[in-house]
């Protein structure tokens, strides 16, 4: 298997700066990346996106961030776990495929499983929630292609290009990711 958790498709491996963070500089500066992230569409300077980078990088028992990669070895995005409550045994999660030529070919879903996997059988993780803007038709079949059930809408919740969006809300348990990826 070689470093990281791998999957079909991709292999999620830690962020490392000389491997990972042009791409990040670049793919958070990028409009077409950022229509549908949940960032204010403010430019990031090198200075500010490092100290975002090496801030996750250094990111303690609370979230888990990985780059991710083909298994070929092509960095196209990243993945991660926030917000990480081992008491009640949940977790936010979230990704971006920057690699554009990568996006509606699986690669997601992929790294959605893979991640899935390390919160319920490495971390004992119950349930994983994450939330998408309605019109983002990519994260939408991403995200149910990897098991994510929705569980409610947040009307005109948040700002972004002109227009209050609706976020939807969605989780995956355990026993659906189980059911999913019966061993």
């Amino acid at each position: 298997m070689g470093q990281g958790y791998e999957g079909v498709k991709v292999r999620l491996i830690p962020m490392e700066i000389d491997r990972h963070f042009e791409n990040a500089l670049r793919w958070i500066n990028d409009p077409h990346n950022t229509q549908w992230i949940g960032t204010l569409d403010m430019p990031m300077s090198r200075l500010a996106e490092l100290e975002w980078f090496e801030a996750r990088c250094r990111a303690g028992r609370s979230e888990a961030n990985w780059a991710i990669e083909t298994l070929a070895g092509q960095h196209i995005g990243f993945s991660n776990l926030f917000n990480i409550d081992f008491v009640n045994r949940i977790a936010d999660s979230g990704s971006m495929i920057g690699d554009q030529s990568f996006r509606g070919k699986g690669y997601g879903s992929d790294a959605a499983r893979v991640r899935a996997k390390f919160a319920f059988e490495c971390l004992g993780l119950h349930t994983i929630f994450s939330s998408y803007f309605e019109e983002n038709e990519g994260s939408a079949r991403m995200q149910a292609a990897a098991g994510y059930e929705i569980w409610g809408r947040k009307p005109r919740a948040q700002w972004k290009r002109g227009a209050h969006r609706t976020l939807v809300h969605t989780y995956l348990t355990v026993e659906r990711w189980r059911e999913l990826n019966p061993v």
